[in-house]
């Protein structure tokens, strides 16, 4: 992954509700959370990973939860959830690189002929030039109330 294009999450919780609930605890009165995640809108649109590996999308609309899922979560953990930001990076894909070395967890998912087979579909139109390519993520605000109660949760 490219960090500067890229803002996929640092951190993947196994306990998202633990995670929330601390957040509610350290966050300051009127302070903010953003979840950056990859929507159930989001993950169809991946371009080149979900349009040339279309295997692993269904695998990653289990894995993903929904953006009305995390929102019960932030909201059982004592945060009240704000707005939903759809960003998306658009860049001109150049190499394979990251898609051969499986940066990419969903790949991991793939029986090795399955993914052999997509993986030089992608170099033999990486071959005719460079392929547009699209990175969209949902930034899922909430925040803690602050002391006079009005807290808006995102912008």
């Amino acid at each position: 992954m490219d960090a500067d294009r890229d803002p996929a999450p640092a951190l993947v919780c196994s306990d998202r509700d633990a995670f929330f609930r601390e957040a509610a605890r350290v966050l300051s009165p009127g302070g903010r959370l953003c979840v950056v995640t990859d929507s159930h809108d989001d993950i169809p649109r991946r371009r080149p990973l979900s349009s040339h590996f279309p295997e692993t999308v269904r695998t990653e609309l289990e894995r993903y939860p929904s953006v009305p899922q995390l929102q019960r979560e932030m909201r059982q953990a004592g945060l009240r959830p704000g707005g939903i930001d759809c960003v998306e990076t658009r860049y001109q894909l150049e190499s394979v690189a990251a898609y051969r070395d499986r940066a990419f967890s969903a790949l991991h998912m793939l029986d090795d002929g399955t993914f052999r087979a997509r993986l030089d579909a992608l170099e033999v139109e990486l071959a005719r030039g460079p392929i547009d390519a699209v990175a969209p993520y949902t930034l899922v605000w909430a925040a803690v109330a602050p002391i006079d109660g009005n807290a808006r949760g995102g912008d």
